[in-house]
């Protein structure tokens, strides 16, 4: 049985197994993070997993599970599947250079 609770505006599961970072900030970024957390009524790692979750950031296991239902769920066969991805990904880079 999963036991969940919620903590602010954030629902968490118990005893997940989590590791530690260590990243070096500027004085005014780390203040800036820690008052943004504790406007949230939440910790600096919390919200760092909400914008890592925000900006698509997933464990493996997640990714390979979510291509595989893109997949079932798409109409087209590997190469023309590959072809319209390559296409995307030049436009969005040649998107990100023209800014």
């Amino acid at each position: 049985m999963v036991l969940w609770c919620k903590i602010a505006s954030f629902i968490i599961p118990p005893r997940i197994r989590m590791s530690r970072l260590t990243i070096t900030l500027s004085e005014e970024r780390y203040c800036a993070l820690k008052q943004a957390a504790a406007q949230r009524g939440s910790s600096i790692g919390r919200l760092i997993d909400a914008a890592l979750d925000h900006y698509g950031i997933k464990p493996r296991e997640q990714a390979i599970a979510l291509v595989q239902r893109a997949r079932a769920a798409s109409a087209l066969d590997d190469a023309p599947a590959v072809e319209l991805a390559l296409h995307e990904q030049h436009a969005v880079r040649a998107r990100r250079r023209a800014q």
